[in-house]
């Protein structure tokens, strides 16, 4: 048998990291009664047992270790209150086996570490000597994310200064669409200005992404939170409804990046979708691999050809001219399918891959016209690019849309987005910049002769688009009024980068953790709250979510029990039945029950 006192001590020093796993020689034994002798009503007599129950506990730094818990009744008829031992609620919630280090040991694992139940398990297994199974890992891990949803609903007050207190917070949002029948999963991310901290405000899984829905989450945070100094979302209809409902006198601003990504994927839709016509045309990726197959077999025939491909660099460049036909051959084709090298990793319409395909090809074609060789692999390359580049739909197409794409880079260059030079990909928030020199800026390029009378439709839709959004593409700078009563200008980012790291975050955490490449199941079955987990890196918001209690184990504790509970069970009311009851109605011959009742019926009348 162990002391109770023992076991508090046991915890406070793996609380401490001074002692954190206590080993007995066989499972620990406790007993638990109630301190009360009698009842405090009028006229109580000595407390009465009413049950002895036998709970298994697991617990980080003990183990396994049985509770004998003796739970007492005030026999009065008019009271029947009852009793028990408390004193064990601050290792596990009353009901339940599995202490809340567990639970937090559980989550962070999952959360945070994007282990797998397996691994988990086999974990807790070997350093801790606790047996649980994959499914109750996976029931802990959810439960996890209910107890800190909780803390932060508990913590609201406390989240308000810390949003408030260099004068208030940007507002972020955005949805994400796994796809495969799964709802929307929206999250709000509120940047705080004196700081430029982010955290997880909220988020909801929503049927569709309508302007109800939309709207119906913003409330629930304009409540909780209080209005935003400025709003950042994309271009969808929806939200930008929304957020002018919700808050309809603050500051709505458009992702640059979304604007710029969705304007160019229009303005060179047409000529890139020639270009894919083309390609698929004339085969070019299975006319390509055919070739470069073609002279791996005659490399690998002749061991003098190995030389070529095994030198550095340097002599690569001053003796290509002297390399055999099929090496020239080998090299330039392998250069051709190297193109994705070229691209910066914006996507489309900032990485062009149709066309920088075709330039590598132009260039290895333009080379190949300018020299002689008796080759039949290099002749052979030379007639298919010839067949490729001759046609004049090709060359027309080409040309249009490298006049686009000048024009279109002009934009990314004006507006500081996505620059040609970049290398940070989906990273990138876009460069500091002067707001007014933008706009002026823009102005003039729209202007321009050649954009604002341009015959193309594609270029009349740009202008329609930059009139559309004109107003939430250029912010101001907003007055955040400092506690102190100082008045500070302030500007919001100009993207919504945020949102997109936090859902490339958790799509690369969820596809290690399930092994699945698509989200589908896992949004259908998530809790909603998961993505409030990322705030647990933020060391500052944790500690106001732990209220001063030394673990996220111990924080637990604090929190109401029977609310968490009811959460995590989906909200079902207690079954009113006894047990004795409910062992009656299991059982297949209960019906004759009402046979009976129903024959004593027709005997009185």
């Amino acid at each position: 048998m162990i002391a109770l006192a023992f076991l508090q001590h046991c915890r406070e020093q793996s609380e401490q990291q001074l002692n954190p796993r206590v080993l007995f020689p066989q499972k620990p034994i406790i007993y638990l009664e109630p301190e009360e002798v009698a009842c405090s009503c009028v006229g109580c007599p000595q407390l009465k047992v009413q049950k002895t129950k036998k709970r298994e506990i697991r617990t980080m730094h003990i183990g396994h270790f049985d509770v004998h818990e003796t739970i007492k009744a005030c026999p009065h008829g008019e009271c029947q209150q009852i009793y028990r031992c408390i004193d064990l609620d601050g290792f596990l919630a009353p009901g339940t086996n599995f202490g809340y280090d567990v639970i937090e040991h559980i989550g962070r694992a999952v959360w945070l570490q994007s282990q797998t139940a397996k691994q988990i398990q086999t974990h807790l297994m070997l350093h801790n000597n606790l047996r649980i199974s994959e499914s109750e890992i996976t029931y802990l891990a959810k439960k996890f994310v209910h107890y800190v949803a909780k803390a932060q609903q508990d913590k609201l007050s406390e989240i308000n200064q810390f949003l408030h207190r260099g004068g208030g917070y940007f507002l972020y949002f955005d949805a994400m669409h796994p796809g495969d029948g799964a709802a929307h999963l929206m999250c709000a991310v509120a940047e705080e200005i004196s700081e430029k901290v982010n955290i997880v405000l909220g988020s909801v899984k929503l049927p569709k992404e309508s302007t109800d829905t939309v709207v119906a989450f913003l409330r629930e945070l304009k409540a909780k939170y209080g209005d935003p100094l400025a709003g950042i979302c994309d271009l969808l209809a929806s939200n930008l409804a929304a957020f002018r409902k919700v808050f309809p006198n603050v500051l709505l601003l458009i992702c640059h990046f979304h604007f710029l990504r969705s304007i160019g994927k229009d303005f060179l839709e047409y000529e890139t979708t020639r270009l894919q016509g083309f390609l698929k045309q004339y085969n070019v990726n299975q006319r390509f691999k055919e070739l470069l197959q073609d002279c791996q077999q005659k490399i690998e025939a002749n061991p003098k050809f190995i030389a070529y491909l095994t030198g550095d660099e340097e002599r690569c460049r001053s003796e290509f001219h002297l390399f055999p036909g099929v090496i020239q051959a080998y090299y330039k084709i392998r250069w051709i399918l190297a193109y994705e090298r070229e691209l910066n990793g914006y996507g489309q319409p900032f990485d062009r891959s149709e066309y920088t395909y075709l330039q590598r090809m132009k260039k290895v074609y333009d080379n190949l016209q300018e020299h002689s060789f008796n080759s039949e692999e290099l002749t052979t390359l030379k007639f298919f690019l010839a067949t490729l580049f001759e046609d004049q739909d090709l060359q027309k197409h080409m040309g249009a849309i490298s006049r686009k794409i000048e024009d279109f880079d002009h934009l990314r260059a004006i507006m500081k987005i996505a620059p040609t030079w970049g290398v940070r990909g989906l990273n990138d928030d876009g460069e500091e910049c002067d707001m007014l020199l933008m706009e002026t800026e823009l102005k003039a390029f729209i202007d321009l002769e050649r954009i604002s009378k341009n015959p193309d439709k594609a270029y009349t839709k740009l202008k329609k688009q930059f009139q559309k959004y004109w107003k939430m593409l250029f912010s101001r700078s907003v007055d955040a009024h400092l506690p102190s009563g100082d008045i500070v200008p302030v500007y919001p980012q100009r993207t919504t980068n945020c949102m997109e790291r936090l859902f490339r975050d958790f799509q690369r955490c969820e596809y290690k953790r399930t092994g699945m490449g698509t989200l589908g199941r896992t949004v259908r079955a998530m809790v909603a709250e998961t993505p409030l987990m990322k705030n647990l890196k933020c060391p500052e918001f944790l500690n106001i979510i732990l209220n001063g209690t030394p673990t996220l184990a111990a924080r637990f504790a604090q929190l109401d029990q029977m609310e968490v509970q009811k959460e995590v069970s989906g909200g079902k009311t207690k079954d009113m039945l006894s047990p004795g009851l409910r062992r009656a109605m299991s059982k297949s011959d209960f019906y004759k029950v009402f046979i009976r009742s129903k024959k004593q019926k027709r005997m009185v009348a």
